[in-house]
C-alpha cells in the first residue's frame, strides 16, 4: 500500500489510491513530478486527472499495458499517448518462442473480474503465440 514493487522485488515509496481522482488531493507545492503505475487500471478519468497536473506544470510519468488480455487497446492510455510529450514503447520477449512479446497472456480464469496479477497469471506472448482468452471482458 505504500510501495511501488517491481516483479524482481525492486520498490520505491508511493502511495495508493484506487481512482485518478484522488491524485489531485495529494498534490502540494513541492510536487514536481507524478508517477503512476499500472495506469490501464485508472480508465477514462486518468486522462483528465493528467491534462490538469501538466496544466499546473507538474510531469506526469505513466507506466502501463497498452493492451488487454484480449487484444484490445485501453482507451485512456491511447487518449494520453495522443497527447504525452513522449511515450516509450517497450516490450518483452515471448516466452513460448522468443519473438517480440506485443502482447499479455492471460493463464488464470478471470473471477469476478478481477484481472490483477503477476507472472501466476499473464505472459507475455507474441502474436502468433497469443490466444485470447476466452471469458468476456468485463
Amino acid at each position: 500500500a505504500d510501495a511501488i514493487v517491481t516483479h524482481s522485488g525492486k520498490s520505491m515509496a508511493g502511495v495508493s489510491v484506487a481512482a485518478a481522482e484522488e491524485i489531485a488531493g495529494l498534490i502540494h507545492d513541492e510536487v514536481e513530478v507524478v508517477a503512476v503505475d499500472e495506469g490501464h487500471f485508472f480508465g477514462e478519468a486518468l486522462v483528465d486527472t493528467c491534462r490538469g497536473l501538466v496544466a499546473h506544470g507538474i510531469s506526469v510519468i505513466i507506466t502501463s499495458l497498452d493492451r488487454d488480455s484480449w487484444g484490445e487497446p485501453f482507451g485512456a492510455i491511447a487518449a494520453l499517448n495522443s497527447f504525452a510529450d513522449e511515450a516509450i514503447v517497450m516490450h518483452a520477449v515471448c516466452e513460448r518462442c522468443g519473438a517480440t512479446a506485443d502482447r499479455t497472456q492471460r493463464l488464470t480464469r478471470i473471477i469476478g473480474g478481477n484481472m490483477v496479477g503477476g507472472p501466476e497469471s499473464y505472459a507475455p506472448r507474441c502474436q502468433r503465440c497469443w490466444i485470447p482468452p476466452p471469458e468476456t471482458p468485463t
